[in-house]
């Protein structure tokens, strides 16, 4: 068994950040979450009630993937990452987790986010995916929350 994955979707490249800097720092292997459907600048406007994640948001719709991994229960840690929207992880985060929740041993979730925090996404994770072992949460905004999550 592998010891760690970092799975990330990374709509404007914050995110992405964070997970390249988690990979450098556990010598782990690295899988972006890419939608068939690339999000446009104004796709992401959230103050547009007709944009594409704000009508993902208020619905239950499953964005699909451009891509797919392999072997996924190989790892022992899987972490996953995302940006924060409307206070939760986006849509897309929860397609992921559907393919793949039974194929997860211990998942470490984090988020990129300018003022709101993991706990919002993670009681809703919790509550849709009762299996997951989510053994901790962080949300990062700068490189040293980073180091004070993998202590």
């Amino acid at each position: 068994m592998k010891d760690n994955i970092i799975v990330y979707f990374s709509a404007e490249g914050t995110t992405k950040k964070v997970a390249t800097s988690l990979q450098e720092r556990l010598n782990g292997d690295i899988f972006e979450i890419v939608p068939k459907h690339i999000y446009s600048k104004s796709d992401l406007n959230w103050m547009d009630k007709n944009s594409l994640t704000t009508v993902e948001f208020n619905s239950e719709v499953r964005p699909e993937i451009a891509s797919s991994i392999d072997n996924l229960d190989q790892y022992q840690n899987v972490y996953i990452g995302f940006p924060i929207w409307w206070y939760i992880e986006p849509r897309i985060i929860d397609t992921f987790l559907d393919k793949y929740h039974d194929k997860l041993h211990n998942v470490y979730l984090f988020a990129t986010s300018g003022g709101s925090t993991i706990e919002k996404a993670t009681s809703r994770i919790k509550s849709m995916y009762k299996d997951i072992n989510i053994v901790k949460t962080g949300t990062f905004n700068n490189v040293k929350a980073i180091d004070e999550f993998l202590k």
